[in-house]
């Protein structure tokens, strides 16, 4: 039984000392098992870390340096994998974005519960925020462990990540904690480890708990996590508890990478030759660790560390190095007067020819990247970086501190004021272009269009010459493109190929400027010159989602159905699937005839786009067409909602509402619908109907008998030109379907007379 303890420090669990923790359920596990006193994580953000965990590996081997720049390759064989192939039934219940299936976590498991949260209400959802609460995560994990036979061995992981900002603690952890929310948070994930204690009672267990990493809480200038290499974010709890376990404390430094062959070990299984992590404990160790965001966000020299004994080092142009012992908290460097110490470790360190990152990661299209601009991440710096001629992170300590200010005042903080405290940071360090790009995000945010957009111009020429160690950003592709996407939100394609071409002219491999180009070519009818270079970028670069997508799109539309679904198969195979391309091809499935395969593609997509009409309506209408009212019935509520003023939304919700015995709520969605369209057949169609349920017969026939004759007269109309009626999507103007737009199949109740049933498909 796996627990990892997401954004969990080590020094806020009570085996670990913390005498205000509410732990209690980790701490009987350590206090029965063995606790690893000081264990790090190799980097302090999730997709990495869990990878070490997962492999043994460390990330310079595994190739994850950052959230979101890479996906866990097959080639590399999981804890999970090794228990499969030992006989274990394999499951895992995922709590965030970041350890969804899209980066590679679960190879290996026969079961692999990571839905996320829909929030229809949450306009712009940013994917890389969902997650979902531990009791959520629980009640799939323990779902699944209650349909195992007994003697079957299992493997369960379970990932918890209530610990990560922002802190939120439900009742009644948030009032016993109403200074320390991160504290209400580990009780709240505390109680969910009791919940799997309790589901595992009387049977032989290995229990492992172990943080993927920490969190700064204000230490060293650092609210979260992410940028430093300090025990705040790196020093985890590691405890092994249970079968074969021979309690204890174990003093000596450790890897969390090492979870994976102490574990195979412990089972009795081959551990692997190759790994970075050792069985533990009993084999002498150096936990490594890095980042390079201070690198590719702010252009200063990044952390990396290694620790041997009770000595810590970590790396920077002015290294620093700590007793942690005597100096847990890391407040006094002691590299000058211990060279020798820093020599030594030094040597460790280059010793584990960790190379730096190459770049060479995962591309992310347009969509992708904003996400990540919306949390205020940006793509790493373009081109080579010369990491021994950047700047010492201990020259910058105003500049995190400025940091800490935008973080810790996200919430509280007006847009103006953010955009002062972002203006503040900006002058000093002129050239953190992340900043630059959260100061256009928040005027867009703040409708000041105009505004932002001359200041990505100005940045393209110059910095103002107040500043002078500002670079001019004009030789950053990034920036174009940035304009490039800011022309496509405002629908100005000319301007739109412009800035994307400027930006592909220094970086032509850059994945959202191609996209942007092609798309804005289609939308500028130069359909020749869009297909020639979009089909050069694919031949490229077969995994250009983007451009894919648009492509596929191309080719549905021209009923070329096998290219279309050959490029349309790429758009989803990312890590972040297109928006809408699930949904067209959804709609080759439906044309040959795999209806579930449709309905996983349409669920799926309205799970990460709850926005995307199209998706809700296709897939309403499966529902409709296969009687499956009560699944059709938050699709045609959330359509609704989505159209307000559309009179068929109100109609067909109204249609799955009857069909459900809801009159009453049928009734009040009709009447929505008969004042926006009162002459419509179809909405006079269902009146009728539930008139004659409402105990209105007479006039509900009046009413049926007004709308079958107009609706003879349409059908008339429709064959004499020849056609047929055709329903349109609003939010694209194409149709829906080939036939007249349909109702469920089941049979209406009858007004006196002939029977208004609904239509038929």
């Amino acid at each position: 039984m796996l627990v990892t303890l997401d954004t969990t420090r080590a020094d806020r669990i009570g085996a670990y000392g913390y005498d205000k923790a509410h732990t209690e359920t980790i701490d009987k596990l350590a206090a029965a098992g063995l606790r690893f006193q000081n264990a790090f994580s190799p980097l302090p953000l999730t997709i990495p870390a869990h990878a070490t965990l997962m492999t043994g590996l460390l990330p310079y081997h595994h190739q994850i340096r950052s959230n979101g720049d890479n996906v866990l390759d097959p080639k590399f064989t999981t804890l999970a994998e090794h228990l499969h192939d030992a006989g274990y039934a394999t499951a895992a219940s995922v709590a965030a974005f970041v350890t969804t299936r899209q980066w590679g976590f679960n190879q290996g498991f026969d079961a692999y519960y990571d839905s996320m949260p829909e929030d229809d209400d949450k306009k712009d959802k940013n994917y890389w925020h969902t997650e979902r609460s531990g009791d959520l995560v629980v009640d799939d994990a323990l779902n699944w462990l209650a349909a195992q036979p007994e003697d079957k061995p299992v493997f369960l992981w379970v990932h918890l990540y209530d610990a990560h900002a922002p802190y939120r603690p439900p009742e009644p952890y948030a009032s016993e904690n109403k200074e320390r929310p991160y504290d209400g948070e580990l009780a709240f994930v505390d109680d969910q480890v009791q919940r799997v204690v309790d589901a595992f009672a009387g049977r032989r267990v290995l229990w492992a708990l172990v943080g993927d990493h920490g969190e700064g809480l204000g230490d060293h200038e650092e609210l979260t996590h992410g940028l430093f290499n300090y025990n705040s974010t790196q020093h985890v709890p590691f405890i092994l508890s249970g079968q074969g376990i021979t309690p204890g404390v174990y003093e000596k430094p450790v890897s969390t990478a090492d979870l994976t062959p102490t574990l195979l070990h412990t089972l009795g299984l081959p551990v692997p030759e190759g790994l970075d992590g050792k069985p533990q404990p009993g084999d002498e160790d150096v936990p490594y660790a890095e980042t390079y965001q201070l690198a590719d966000r702010f252009k200063i020299a990044p952390h990396r560390m290694v620790v041997q004994g009770t000595l810590k080092l970590i790396d920077t142009p002015r290294p620093e190095l700590y007793d942690l012992t005597t100096d847990p908290g890391e407040r006094t460097n002691l590299a000058d007067a211990r060279p020798d110490d820093v020599k030594r470790l030094k040597q460790l360190l280059a010793d584990k020819n960790a190379t730096p990152p190459n770049g060479k990661g995962i591309t992310m299209d347009a969509d992708t990247q904003a996400q990540l601009a919306a949390l205020g991440y940006t793509s790493p710096t373009i081109g080579a970086v010369d990491y021994d001629q950047l700047k010492d992170p201990k020259d910058f300590t105003e500049f995190f501190r400025k940091l800490a200010a935008l973080e810790s005042g996200a919430k509280a903080h007006t847009p103006q004021e953010t955009l002062a405290l972002v203006d503040e940071a900006v002058k000093l360090k002129p050239d953190a272009f992340e900043l630059r790009m959260r100061r256009v995000n928040l005027l867009v945010r703040m409708n000041r269009l105009d505004e932002a957009r001359d200041y990505v111009h100005d940045l393209t020429r110059t910095c103002a010459t107040d500043e002078p160690d500002c670079q001019s950003f004009g030789n950053d592709p990034r920036v174009w493109a940035t304009l490039a996407t800011m022309a496509v939100r405002e629908g100005q394609p000319e301007q739109a190929l412009e800035y994307a071409q400027k930006s592909l002219a220094f970086d032509p491999k850059g994945a959202p400027a191609q996209e942007i180009e092609v798309q804005s070519l289609f939308q500028l009818k130069r359909t020749d010159e869009a297909l020639g270079k979009a089909t050069k970028y694919c031949e490229e670069n077969p995994l250009n989602y983007g451009v894919s997508a648009l492509l596929g799109q191309y080719w549905l539309g021209k009923q070329d159905f096998k290219k279309a679904e050959q490029y349309l198969r790429v758009a989803v195979s990312g890590p972040t699937p297109r928006r809408a391309a699930r949904s067209q091809l959804a709609l080759l499935a439906i044309g040959a005839g795999a209806r579930p395969d449709a309905y996983k593609l349409l669920e799926a997509e309205v799970k990460d786009f709850p926005g995307n009409i199209m998706a809700r309506r296709l897939l309403s209408r499966l529902y409709g067409e296969d009687q499956r009212w009560l699944d059709q019935r938050p699709q045609a509520e959330a359509i609704a909602r989505g159209l307000p003023k559309e009179p068929d939304a109100h109609r067909q919700l109204g249609q799955c509402l009857f069909n459900l015995g809801d009159y009453v709520g049928a009734r009040k969605t009709v009447d929505i619908a008969l004042k926006l369209a009162p002459e419509d057949p179809d909405i006079l169609l269902l009146h009728a109907n539930l008139l004659a349920k409402e105990g209105k017969k007479d006039e509900g026939y009046v009413i049926y008998q007004k709308a079958n004759a107009m609706n003879e007269a349409r059908v008339r109309e429709a064959a004499k030109k020849g056609g047929t009626i055709i329903q349109l999507d609003p939010t694209t103007g194409k149709p829906i379907g080939n036939q007249t737009e349909s109702t469920p199949t089941q049979p209406a109740p009858t007004a006196p007379g002939p029977s208004p049933a609904p239509k038929q498909p």
